[in-house]
């Protein structure tokens, strides 16, 4: 066996496996989501929005909106520590 046909059997591991934990994780998440279905009212309709009603409704900060917000912040420290030189 030569490295080549050795890096080859790694990297199709690697990737069945993965495929394995991201099929554990599906199952799991469906598993235990309160809405089994789809996703429910997680993503905001902007179709119902009127300007009339202001900030209520579906333009309001929902968990998606938390979590993308989170992730720009982890992002941004992220960039900062990238640019400081701290490793």
């Amino acid at each position: 066996m030569d490295a080549q046909t050795l890096s080859r059997l790694h990297v199709c591991a690697t990737l069945a496996f993965s495929q394995v934990i991201g099929s554990i994780c599906v199952m799991v998440a469906r598993a235990t989501a309160p809405d089994r279905i789809g996703p429910g009212s997680v993503f905001p309709d902007a179709s119902k929005w009127d300007f009339n009603q202001g900030l209520k409704g579906t333009v309001q900060l929902r968990p998606v909106g938390v979590a993308f917000l989170t992730f720009l912040f982890l992002q941004a420290v992220q960039w900062l520590f990238h640019f400081s030189g701290w490793p």
